[in-house]
């Protein structure tokens, strides 16, 4: 798993879905794909996954932003337009787009670690359910589905972690 992670450190970021000299579909197909082996390994093996937690969310909350062919409004639209600095709300129409893959999969790698009973700090969890949120105004339905699932699971998690006063652990 030590490789894969090598991998997805160097590839599974905007730079690099940014990068035009690659299949657009390709890349957003081969992130989609790292992303589901970091998900069914933490499902597999959670204890060993815990050492990457940190990085690979915040690696999870960036790609949810890379959305190249719409722009999301910054007035009172909730979005901050993500790496590409949307000041607008248009949108341009690809039927072939392909990179609500990559969003759809950055959002199950958090679901996964609640399921995985990952232990996360409250600071954590915060950052997690704040860039949810503003993922809300998410065009494409298969991503919102995920993300309104996730933000259910960070919420109801935070909320009975804040009620029992645990020690900023997640309580499943």
């Amino acid at each position: 798993m030590r490789d894969i992670i090598k991998i997805i450190y160097q590839h599974a970021n905007l730079d690099f879905l940014g990068d035009n000299n690659y299949d657009f579909d390709a890349k957003n197909d081969f992130i989609d794909c790292l992303l589901n082996l970091v998900e069914t390994y933490t499902i597999c093996s959670p204890k060993q996954m815990e050492v990457e937690v940190e990085k690979l969310i915040q690696i999870s909350l960036n790609l949810m932003t890379f959305d190249p062919n719409y722009t999301y409004g910054t007035d009172n639209q909730g979005g901050d337009g993500g790496e590409y600095g949307y000041d607008d709300y248009d949108y341009y129409v690809n039927d072939d787009d392909s990179s609500w893959k990559v969003r759809r999969s950055a959002v199950k790698i958090l679901v996964t670690f609640i399921k995985a009973r990952i232990n996360l700090s409250k600071p954590v969890m915060s950052e997690i359910i704040h860039s949810l949120t503003k993922r809300l105004d998410e065009h494409s339905e298969n991503v919102k589905v995920e993300i309104i699932a996730c933000l259910g699971l960070y919420l109801k998690n935070f909320i009975v972690e804040s009620s029992d006063d645990s020690e900023g652990k997640i309580i499943n």
